[in-house]
């Protein structure tokens, strides 16, 4: 049979190392604050998911504006405001 392994709040705040050694170990804790238990702390799980996928933002663009922006280049924009043209 497998018993939890138990800690206070305040070996959260003083002993965690020896806390994180249990849980890399696999071992659950259950966290107790005046003799009441108050939460569980489990593992993390290991297996390796899907990587997450970045935002298509260059194709969200192009169904926003279609292939080409309307209207003039930013670059010409800024020249023209600089009386450069």
């Amino acid at each position: 049979m497998h018993h939890m392994k138990k800690a206070t709040v305040r070996d959260l705040r003083y002993s965690f190392a020896r806390i994180a050694r249990w849980l890399r170990a696999g071992e659950s804790v259950e966290i107790t604050y005046r003799r009441k238990r108050l939460a569980k702390l489990v593992p993390a799980a290991r297996s390796i998911s899907a990587p997450v996928q970045a935002p298509d933002f260059e194709g969200r663009l192009k169904r926003l504006f279609g292939e080409r922006p309307r209207g003039k280049p930013a670059s010409t924009i800024i020249d023209e405001g600089r009386g450069n043209r």
